[in-house]
């Protein structure tokens, strides 16, 4: 089970991986992106507008440029990564996720909300 459990989210990852390697070679080539339908209706950036930069700026080494595309996203990735991790390996051994990992992705998305509001006020 657990094997079959790691098989299934390397697939994922694994297309992820391409899709995103298609989609970065698709920009290079075109320079034609998909835009964010949020600020298309509404004029203003939404929470993860600039993430596309963020990540072609952190294949570039381009920190200072990742960090200007979504300063929240840039500095809170390490964490995602590290909670992407522990869910992963929750899941391959059939544990839940603790109720404070629960509370802490709650305030985690607060506070991405926030800094949506944010971005646009100031």
């Amino acid at each position: 089970m657990k094997r079959e459990i790691l098989k299934n989210e390397l697939k994922l990852l694994s297309g992820l991986l391409i899709i995103g390697l298609l989609y970065y070679l698709w920009l290079s080539l075109t320079n034609i992106g998909i835009p964010c339908i949020f600020r298309l209706i509404t004029g203003w950036q939404c929470p993860g507008c600039g993430v596309t930069h963020l990540c072609i700026d952190l294949l570039h080494l381009n920190f200072k440029a990742a960090y200007q595309a979504n300063q929240f996203l840039f500095l809170t990735g390490p964490l995602l990564l590290a909670e992407w991790m522990y869910v992963f390996y929750l899941k391959v051994h059939q544990r839940s996720l603790p109720k404070l990992n629960q509370r802490m992705l709650l305030i985690y998305l607060i506070a991405l909300l926030i800094f949506g509001v944010g971005r646009n006020l100031l």
